[in-house]
C-alpha cells in the first residue's frame, strides 16, 4: 500500500538573530509653537528616545610569555597580545597554544559593548 509523502521537518529556528523591531509608535504632535527656521532645534529628550541596540563586545588576551596562538570557538583569531573585536555577546571557548608550553583553555562570557580581559601565565610542558 502506498503512503502519502511525509513533509521534511522544518529547519530549526536561528537563535543568534535579534527579534524584528516592533513598529515605531505614531508621531506625537508637539504642543509647543513651531520654532523659527533659523533657530537650532532643541535636543531630543533622551528619556523618550528608544534604547540603542546592543552591539558586540570584544576580548583582550595577553599571555606570559607573549606569542601564544589564540583560538576562539576553535578558530584561530591571532597571536597574543591580542584584541579580538566584534565578538558576539555570550559564551565563547578560548584556547591558547605556544610551542613548549601546556595549552591553556577557558570559557569567557562576553557582554554586549564591553571588553572582556583574559590574562594567562603559560606553564612549560616539561617535554624539552
Amino acid at each position: 500500500p502506498l503512503q502519502p509523502p511525509v513533509a521534511p521537518p522544518a529547519p530549526p529556528e536561528r537563535v543568534d538573530e535579534a527579534p524584528a523591531p516592533a513598529d515605531p509608535p505614531p508621531p506625537v504632535e508637539a504642543s509647543a509653537p513651531a520654532a523659527p527656521a533659523d533657530s537650532t532645534p532643541a535636543p531630543a529628550d533622551p528619556a523618550s528616545a528608544p534604547p540603542a541596540p546592543a552591539g558586540p563586545g570584544s576580548v583582550y588576551v595577553d599571555t606570559r610569555p607573549p606569542g601564544a596562538v589564540v583560538l576562539m570557538d576553535g578558530e584561530r583569531v591571532g597571536v597574543t597580545p591580542l584584541l579580538v573585536p566584534d565578538v558576539a555577546a555570550g559564551a565563547h571557548r578560548l584556547r591558547l597554544e605556544l610551542p613548549g608550553y601546556r595549552p591553556w583553555t577557558t570559557e569567557v562570557t562576553v557582554a554586549a559593548e564591553e571588553e572582556f580581559r583574559v590574562g594567562a601565565s603559560l606553564q612549560p610542558d616539561g617535554s624539552r
